[in-house]
This record gives structure tokens, C-alpha cells and sequence, in this order.
């Protein structure tokens, strides 16, 4: 026997589509971080390479610890309720940066300020993200993994491409896109 749900589309709930919207923008967010990170340090602030390296792993090694953290927490608590207040937050991070730049105070400890800030959000959204989507997708969790994923590996891509625009307009600018990426992602995890 076949059950009516499985024969109906996962792209006709809102609420996976708000998903996917959310998981979207922080995708491209964080997908910007990690080549924004590097620009900033070699490009910017001339750093050799394994001063790069070091900074790198300084702000990537509390990320294992806290993604422990993160999925208790997804567990624990509403993970919806949780991203929003992530989203909504996380967007503070990038702007701290860009005040930095703007006052000239752009350095190792603002970039890696910035850059365990943003370690911590991802940290935490992906438990989350993940949890929330086992209870959306329902029994369509096939098509759900596979949407999520196809989704993710293009916004990985725009991010990348919006990232790589710092040369010609500037970090600034760059670096106003994950924070308001972030904070859509908020808004359309409000909409789940």
C-alpha cells in the first residue's frame, strides 16, 4: 500500500521551502566566511603563510567542540527557536568587522574576533539545521536530503563568487552581504 504523503512533493510545503531559504543564506554566509577569512589575512593584512595556517586552526578548533554543544542543544530545544535567535544575532559579527575596517582598526584580533563569532554560529546552526529538517521533511526525508544538498552546494557557490568580489568593491561591502544573508536566514526560519 502506498501512503498519499509520500506521493506528494516535498517542494509543495511551505515550511521546506522556508527551510531551504534559511539554510540558503547562511549557507552563502558561511561559504563567504571561510574564503573572506583568508583574503583578509594574506591579501590584506600580508600575513605569511603559516601565521595564515595558525590563525586558521585557532579559530576552527573550538568549532569541533562546540558543534558537540550545538547538537545537544538542537536536541534539548526547539531548533527552530534556536536558529532564529542564531540568524538573528549572527549578523553582528560581519558588522563588527565592517566597523573595524571603517575605522581602520582592521587586524589580526578583529579578523579572528570576527572569525571565532562566526565559528560559533556555525557551530550551532548546523545541528540545528540538520534536526529541523527530520522533522519537516516528515517521510519525504529522501527528497528532503537531497534538495537541502543540491541547494547547499549552490549557494556555496554564489557565496564564493560574492566573496571574490572584494578586490573590486571593496570589504565593506563584501562583508554587508553574510550579514544580511544571516539575517534573512533569520527572517525565513520565522516564516517555518
Amino acid at each position: 500500500m502506498s501512503d498519499q504523503s509520500n506521493n506528494v512533493s516535498i517542494w509543495r510545503e511551505a515550511a521546506f521551502r522556508a527551510y531551504l531559504g534559511s539554510t540558503g543564506f547562511s549557507g552563502m554566509a558561511l561559504a563567504m566566511q571561510q574564503l573572506l577569512l583568508s583574503w583578509i589575512l594574506i591579501g590584506i593584512l600580508a600575513l605569511p603563510a603559516d601565521q595564515v595556517g595558525l590563525i586558521q586552526a585557532v579559530i576552527g578548533l573550538p568549532g569541533v567542540l562546540l558543534m558537540l554543544a550545538g547538537g545537544a542543544s538542537a536536541d534539548r530545544t526547539d531548533a527552530r527557536q534556536m536558529l532564529i535567535r542564531i540568524y538573528l544575532v549572527a549578523p553582528i559579527f560581519p558588522l563588527f568587522l565592517v566597523l573595524m575596517e571603517q575605522w581602520h582598526l582592521l587586524g589580526v584580533a578583529s579578523v579572528m574576533t570576527w572569525g571565532l563569532g562566526m565559528t560559533v554560529v556555525q557551530s550551532y546552526s548546523m545541528p540545528g539545521q540538520q534536526a529541523l529538517l527530520n522533522r519537516i521533511a516528515g517521510q519525504n526525508i529522501q527528497q528532503g536530503v537531497t534538495a537541502a544538498t543540491a541547494i547547499g552546494f549552490v549557494v556555496q557557490v554564489v557565496g564564493l563568487i560574492l566573496a571574490g568580489q572584494i578586490d573590486n568593491v571593496g570589504v565593506s561591502p563584501v562583508l554587508l552581504s553574510p550579514a544580511i544573508a544571516l539575517g534573512l536566514a533569520g527572517l525565513m526560519m520565522i516564516r517555518l
